[in-house]
């Protein structure tokens, strides 16, 4: 009973380490996590974020370094944060 147990978890380890080989072998692909809208919001003012007031460490650097300060310095007039 016990060798039994032993070569089955034996097995079990192999297929394991074999399952997570297959994710090293997939090729990363640029730009295919998202998709263009075609024909493009011709109203949609441009955007871009490259942090979020959610983000604690991020709410604390824009309070340190005066971040919603500039960007509302930025904001077209009528437009809010």
């Amino acid at each position: 009973m016990t060798m039994n147990y032993a070569r089955n978890l034996y097995s079990l380890k192999g297929i394991l380490c074999s399952s997570l080989l297959l994710f090293c072998c997939a090729r990363p692909a640029v730009a295919q996590e998202w998709e263009s809208i075609t024909p493009p919001v011709a109203d949609a003012p441009a955007v871009v974020e490259f942090f979020s007031f959610y983000c604690p460490p991020c709410y604390a650097f824009s309070q340190t370094m005066g971040v919603d300060q500039a960007i509302r310095h930025v904001l077209p007039q009528g437009d809010r944060m």
